[in-house]
């Protein structure tokens, strides 16, 4: 894929949120097809080899400008990003 992994969380535990920040190798701005087509992608994998058995919620987005920086690369990148867009499904149940 052209994306990269920022963030993973799990909230919850009855029916749990997935929730996946991700941001474009080519640094452009993630519209809302590109979280669309990684939901898509994910939620097959997810589905298929059964990693959450029970209902789920997947939520697909860009880090935004809130997330805390992890990667020492990170505020040179991200100057003057905005952005954040989020896709939310709703699996199962």
């Amino acid at each position: 894929m052209e994306y990269e992994l920022v963030e993973v969380n799990i909230l919850g535990s009855k029916n749990p949120t997935l929730q996946i920040m991700i941001e474009r190798k080519d640094r452009n701005n993630i519209s809302l097809r590109d979280c669309e087509k990684v939901s898509r992608s994910l939620s097959t994998l997810i589905d298929v080899e059964d990693v959450i058995s029970d209902q789920y919620t997947l939520e697909i987005s860009s880090p935004g400008v809130e997330l805390s920086l992890i990667h020492i690369s990170e505020p040179t990148r991200r100057r003057g990003s905005s952005d954040g867009v989020l896709c939310v499904e709703k699996k199962g149940g």
